[in-house]
């Protein structure tokens, strides 16, 4: 009855923004749009996890950094924020009812299907599909891409109370009003494009470390690599769908791929302890430093041209 959620965006966004996006593109809104901006800077993707040192998952996109930048294709992102699960119960029934999923953080430690976080009090973001009333009432939950099943509401009580209070709530979304201004959208990206710095001095920085730090700090370096293929693959659909020149979406979409290669290594080295050819990595990268400067040159030199048309 109900459907996993694709969630291809998991390797960029969060998995809050992430669910929405992909629950947006469930639903027709083209999503593609609002990824003008998703081609992050190396440096703040290292800083982020070398740096500082922080949660993968923490990381602040430049796109959708805040609900109301879903606002730009007409669709609201309604926050509620209750103190008890007893207090938002009814308006989750309302809300199924009338058709709608609601998004809701959880504390993992009381999710049994996500019993390898239970060592740790982190939060995740499910999305309620209905309510099966009776003498233990039931929630039907989605955890894309693996769970969709049945939580009582007596686990989703704990795991919603042990919430840190600034995130308990419930979230939905309006996308009654969605509406593509393109002329708007493409000045958002030129925006961005004329204030978009990054020299690509963070790769050869990686290059140096990986030989050495590899078996330290193989998490942060699969992170990076994620976050970008993931960066890379969302701006050339937004370059797609804004029929921009089929060389510049090849390119980006190039550049994901070499991203990704370098993920996927990394990642069974990491899951299945498979051997990882690191003078590969680092020729990869060499490669991948004279796309992104290519392909951001060509970006901006076609910006030029399009304004001398003007």
């Amino acid at each position: 009855m109900y459907k996993l959620l694709f969630r291809y965006e998991e390797n960029y966004f969060n998995c809050r923004n992430a669910q929405l996006v992909s629950h947006l593109r469930t639903k027709g809104v083209p999503v593609d749009y609002y990824f003008y901006n998703c081609f992050e800077n190396t440096k703040t993707i290292y800083d982020h996890l070398f740096t500082q040192n922080k949660n993968r998952w923490l990381f602040d996109t430049n796109c959708i950094s805040k609900n109301q930048d879903f606002n730009l294709l007409g669709v609201n992102v309604v926050e509620k924020k209750y103190t008890r699960f007893q207090s938002a119960k009814e308006h989750i029934a309302q809300l199924v009812k009338e058709d709608l999923s609601i998004f809701i953080w959880l504390c993992n430690y009381y999710i049994p299907h996500r019993e390898h976080y239970q060592q740790y009090r982190s939060f995740h973001s499910f999305i309620f599909d209905d309510l099966i009333e009776g003498e233990e009432p039931h929630y039907v939950v989605q955890d894309p891409p693996k769970f969709r099943g049945e939580i009582s509401e007596a686990i989703i009580k704990k795991a919603f109370t042990a919430t840190p209070g600034m995130i308990r709530g419930i979230t939905y979304l309006d996308y009654a009003s969605v509406e593509v201004d393109t002329k708007n959208l493409m000045n958002k990206y030129k925006e961005w494009l004329n204030s978009f710095t990054d020299d690509f001095s963070t790769y050869m920085i990686v290059q140096k470390l990986i030989p050495n730090h590899l078996i330290k700090d193989v998490e942060k370096f699969m992170y990076f690599f994620a976050i970008l293929f993931g960066s890379r693959l969302l701006f050339s659909r937004f370059l797609e769908v804004m029929s921009f020149d089929q060389a510049l979406v090849n390119e980006a979409a190039e550049c994901s791929g070499i991203s990704e290669s370098i993920h996927s290594m990394l990642l069974n080295y990491y899951e299945k302890k498979e051997e990882v050819d690191i003078e590969w990595i680092i020729s990869q990268i060499t490669v991948l430093v004279e796309k992104e400067k290519a392909l951001i040159s060509a970006l901006k030199k076609a910006d030029l041209a399009s304004d001398h048309l003007l």
